[in-house]
């Protein structure tokens, strides 16, 4: 069955959906993980990322993609929430 992904990069947490198509728009949800990364640490104030928040960030994403390939995601989508 075909394996699908989501991500949301917040700028408190990211979070991973994996979800497996069971039929025309029905899928279920085989993994959820969330890590908390702070990417928008210290944006309100220099109205920039940090640059800790987002190598934390960065690493948080290549765990993920390790976790989609591992799951034999065959696509995945991801999206900036808030920062």
């Amino acid at each position: 069955m075909k394996r699908l992904a989501a991500i949301d990069l917040g700028s408190l947490t990211v979070r991973l959906a994996v979800a497996e198509v069971t039929g025309p728009g029905e899928f279920t949800v085989v993994r959820h993980c969330r890590e908390i990364t702070r990417l928008g640490q210290g944006l309100a104030d220099t109205g920039r990322l940090a640059p800790e928040a987002v190598d934390r960030t960065l690493a948080v994403l290549a765990r993920f993609v390790e976790e989609m390939q591992a799951l034999g995601v065959e696509r995945c989508q991801a999206a900036g929430t808030q920062a």
